[in-house]
């Protein structure tokens, strides 16, 4: 009996490794399957930057990802429903939410492209930057720099 649990307590704690590895900054994306890699799909990466991205797909969450000249990645977005921050939020998440869970940061407001808060995980949360922020505002997208 007790072999059978080790078993399931090492499946398991393998099955959570697996589930919670994540994309970041400064990665080499050789160790990822780019879904576009010859195509010419650009992401604004700040209100007035344009830049050459690629669609990276780690289990089932898509990303979207520009690069450095050193071929690192540099900026991360993603708007995929299934992803989870550290902290725990995901796209659709309301404000409210966020403030009752005593998540503060600073409130970034970038005219054209979003309101932003920066998380403890490192990921700023987005929301709709033609709306002023209330509670029943909702992430839109992921970013990380």
């Amino acid at each position: 009996m007790r072999i059978k649990i080790l078993a399931l307590v090492c499946v398991a704690i393998m099955g959570y490794k697996k589930s919670s590895s994540q994309i970041d900054i400064n990665q080499s994306l050789e160790k990822y399957k780019i879904s576009n890699s010859d195509s010419n799909l650009y992401i604004l990466t700040s209100p007035a930057q344009f830049e050459k991205s690629y669609e990276v797909v780690i289990d089932s969450i898509h990303y979207f990802v520009t690069m450095s000249q050193d071929n690192l990645i540099k900026f991360i977005e993603t708007s995929d429903s299934n992803f989870r921050t550290a902290d725990g939020l995901s796209v659709g998440t309301k404000y409210s939410v966020i403030s009752q869970n005593k998540i503060t940061s600073k409130l970034y407001d970038f005219k054209g492209w979003g309101k932003c808060l920066k998380l403890s995980s490192g990921w700023y949360a987005a929301f709709d930057f033609k709306k002023p922020l209330s509670p029943e505002s909702t992430i839109k997208f992921f970013y990380k720099r």
